[in-house]
């Protein structure tokens, strides 16, 4: 009879060993998962910080490179005001103009044109101006992602 009870003693013994053996795998392998879920977001965290810190460059770039286009379009604006305003005292374009008149137009300096046409040609050279500051910035902007790539 002991050795009914020594046998069953050792099952039980062997069960509770096999259980704990068990147990302590797995709790080995969450520890592993858990370890390598922390690598993985610390790398993640890293990652994020590296491209938000080059977002802020890039916006930075883009930022300044519109602040510029903003000045130079105020300085368009201005130099067009003070144009208009120059040309207020010219005289209309006539209505024919006579031979004599056309022959005696003695340049191309643009004195001889009528304030409609000035006008028109002033806001033209003014829309050219416009369009060199937005060209501008987007160059810059542009090579500022270049710069980035070579780097």
């Amino acid at each position: 009879m002991l050795l009914k009870w020594q046998m069953l003693l050792l099952v039980l013994m062997l069960l509770l060993a096999f259980a704990t053996g068990w147990w302590a795998r797995d709790a080995l392998a969450a520890i592993d998962r858990m370890e390598e879920a922390a690598r993985q977001a610390q790398a993640m965290r890293e990652a994020v910080a590296g491209a938000r810190a080059e977002e802020q460059r890039l916006q930075k770039v883009t930022n300044d490179a519109l602040e510029k286009q903003a000045r130079d379009s105020a300085r368009v604006a201005a130099n067009l005001a003070a144009e208009l305003h120059g040309l207020r005292d010219r005289a209309d374009r006539a209505e024919r103009m006579s031979a004599d008149s056309r022959a005696a137009c003695a340049g191309a300096d643009g004195r001889e044109l009528s304030r409609p046409d000035a006008e028109f040609l002033a806001r033209l050279a003014a829309r050219a101006d416009e369009q060199r500051a937005a060209l501008s910035a987007c160059y810059a902007v542009l090579d500022g992602l270049q710069n980035d790539r070579k780097k």
